[in-house]
Formats: structure tokens, C-alpha cells, sequence
């Protein structure tokens, strides 16, 4: 029992070593010495950690995880992201640009209810998103909920009023549920926030 317990904690804490995150590695080791004090492998592993050269702060694995998620993401590859954000977000749960590509990449496969999962999360992180309330109203419009996605549009302008995205969008929702006077409204703020909104003066000549 006790050798799988210091076994799996090193595995992990060499992955954390792995990504260059230093910190959560040595306090898994200084947890496994707490309990096995002759642990050969983690009094090792300590004490390559002391040395200058792998204390050097590194801070790249975020931005290099993140821009392979992102090229793949970009070659269509969603579920080859959604599958190693899976991954990455077991190291890194806050961070919300890992949620939010999730989030597309499920968008993109028309997985909406899982996609709205992503951008939940998001939330609970940063309850303040615009962005994450936007995408929430937009897979709900996917979804043919009119109403729900209006709440979340409404939120995400109260969050940020000069969300111009947000204004069009939600005269669209106005417009499917027949509210043809708070879908023009709508527009008319989306021009007034950005002049060169093309999609909002479109949806104004089609209102």
C-alpha cells in the first residue's frame, strides 16, 4: 500500500517537473519524505531541484502547450484538443483559455450542451466573463433556446455595455422570439457601439 501510495506521487510529481513547475513538485516530494523518510527517490529528486539550473524560473509550458492546442485547433483537429485539454487541465484548472478552446473545439464537433459546460467553468474561475456569458448564449441560440440565451446576452452587456457582439446578437434572439422592437433596439446600440458593424446594419434593413 504504501509503496503504490509513493509511487504514484512521484509519477505525479514528475510530471509537474516535467512542465517546468517546480513549486508543486517539491511539495509532493517534501509530502512523500514527510512519510517515507528514506525515499531514495525523493530525496533525489530534491535535490536536483536545488540545483540553479532546473530553478531557473520557467514559465513556457503554458504558452507552448497552449499555442499547440491552438495550431491544432486551427487544422480542425478538435477532438485531438478537446482530448489533451482534457489533460492539461488536470495540471492547470484555472486557466480559462483551456476551458474556452475546449469550449470551440466542442462547438465545433456541435457538441453545444458540452461546449456551455466549458464556458460554465469559465465562470466559476471568473464570474465577470462578457466572453464566457456570450458563448453561453450563443450555443443556447444553437440549442433553440431562445430565452435562456437572451438571460446570458443580457449578462454578458451588463458585464461589458459596450459589447457590440453581444447587442446584435441579442436583437437576433429578439427577432426569433417576434420582439421586432427590442431586435431593432438591439441593432441600433450594436451600430452606435461600433459605426462599422456590418451585420447589425444588415439586420436593421432586414428588420
Amino acid at each position: 500500500m504504501y509503496v503504490v501510495f509513493s509511487t504514484k506521487k512521484i509519477r505525479q510529481a514528475e510530471k509537474f517537473v516535467k512542465l517546468n513547475e517546480y513549486t508543486q513538485a517539491r511539495a509532493i516530494y517534501l509530502d512523500i519524505l514527510t512519510k517515507f523518510p528514506n525515499n531514495m527517490k525523493a530525496l533525489h529528486a530534491l535535490k536536483m531541484l536545488k540545483s540553479s539550473k532546473i530553478n531557473k524560473p520557467v514559465n513556457t509550458f503554458k504558452s507552448k502547450g497552449f499555442n499547440d492546442l491552438l495550431q491544432k485547433y486551427n487544422n480542425q483537429e478538435f477532438k485531438n484538443v478537446i482530448r489533451k485539454a482534457d489533460e492539461l487541465l488536470k495540471i492547470y484548472p484555472n486557466e480559462n483559455d483551456l476551458h474556452n478552446i475546449q469550449g470551440a473545439s466542442n462547438a465545433a464537433l456541435g457538441n453545444f450542451d458540452k461546449a456551455i459546460k466549458c464556458y460554465e467553468n469559465i465562470l466559476k474561475i471568473e464570474p465577470n466573463s462578457a466572453k464566457a456569458y456570450f458563448n453561453i448564449a450563443v450555443m443556447h441560440d444553437k440549442l433553440a433556446s431562445p430565452k435562456i440565451a437572451l438571460k446570458n446576452y443580457k449578462n454578458a452587456i451588463k458585464i461589458k455595455p459596450d459589447y457590440a457582439d453581444a447587442q446584435n446578437n441579442m436583437g437576433s434572439t429578439y427577432k426569433e422570439l417576434g420582439d421586432f422592437d427590442s431586435a431593432l433596439n438591439a441593432y441600433k446600440k450594436a451600430t452606435l457601439i461600433q459605426p462599422n458593424h456590418a451585420f447589425a446594419f444588415n439586420n436593421i434593413g432586414n428588420i
